[in-house]
């Protein structure tokens, strides 16, 4: 609930940068809300000021990027829509696996919320089906009540720590989830490491096989560069999907499976410069789009 500026320089050992990659820097943070402070190295800028017309035209495919986004500011209220949480306080000892799991999550279009423990009683795991509380040391009284209530009411909590696990418990003895002893816990389950767990790729499957692919919200194919991300707006009747595409090269055959039923589809592309109406397939609460060539980023609007 906060704004979000994001500080990343162009590489001062690059003599000059694609147009693309400058685009890449406002839509990857644009994406999630937050908006890219423009810095333009030192190369680009002389050569704007000389007149150089390639460069003029790199400034106007960026400045096309933000005003893209621009016109778009509502989504800035809107909420990442996601079915497993990360909770930590993201800082000191607990940084490095719980920002790197963040990472890791949103690579696999698993959608997920941030969740900062360092304030228990405005915490809400509502709409969350899996929480990862990622930090080395227990969850203290009332975050550990919190996290028991979310289990006994059919959550999954998992620990990547053994000495932060919740006691208490059933055994699933007919479930098997490598590294981890899974407890049935109320009409939920705990999970918590055999040993401590401090490699975030290993903890990234283990939460997604524990909270199965038949919950993803968000499934790709030939778009193995391209990292996808859906929020929605506050009233759920309008969604839309953000696709980032990191390599920067154009993806000509790209599908997206989102569940849920929608009554109308739209694709705005870097390229286009109208809507282009999509035609899904619908198959068991999932609709799926084949999408024409996606450039360095695309947004598909859904109402439902």
């Amino acid at each position: 609930d906060k704004p979000v500026w994001v500080l990343a320089d162009p590489p001062k050992t690059s003599a000059s940068l694609h147009p693309e990659a400058y685009m890449l820097a406002v839509s990857d943070a644009a994406a999630s809300g937050g908006r890219w402070v423009v810095s333009l190295g030192q190369e680009l800028p002389r050569a704007l000021a000389a007149g150089n017309a390639e460069a003029l035209a790199a400034w106007d495919r960026i400045a096309g990027a933000i005003t893209f986004y621009e016109q778009r500011k509502d989504r800035r209220s809107w909420v990442a829509a996601g079915l497993l949480g990360v909770l930590s306080d993201f800082a000191g000892d607990n940084e490095g696996l719980s920002t790197e799991l963040l990472n890791l999550v949103a690579r696999r279009h698993l959608g997920f919320r941030v969740l900062d423990k360092t304030n228990p009683a405005q915490l809400s795991f509502e709409g969350l089906r899996a929480v990862v509380f990622a930090d080395r040391e227990p969850p203290g009284r009332d975050l550990g009540a919190k996290l028991e209530a979310f289990a006994k009411a059919g959550g999954l909590v998992i620990f990547p720590i053994r000495s932060a696990g919740l006691p208490g418990g059933v055994s699933i003895s007919d479930q098997i989830y490598h590294g981890f002893d899974v407890r049935q816990f109320g009409t939920g389950r705990l999970a918590v490491a055999k040993q401590d767990v401090d490699d975030p790729y290993f903890l990234t499957i283990a939460a997604h096989s524990m909270l199965s692919r038949r919950y993803d919200l968000l499934r790709t194919g030939n778009g193995s560069a391209a990292i996808a991300c859906l929020a929605a707006s506050r009233d759920r009747k309008r969604s839309a999907v953000s696709i980032l595409n990191y390599s920067t090269r154009p993806f000509d055959d790209m599908s997206l499976s989102v569940a849920g039923d929608f009554r109308s589809a739209r694709l705005w592309t870097s390229e286009s410069k109208t809507a282009i109406p999509l035609k899904p397939t619908r198959d068991r609460g999932r609709v799926e789009f084949h999408l024409p060539s996606i450039g360095v980023y695309a947004e598909i609007e859904l109402e439902v």
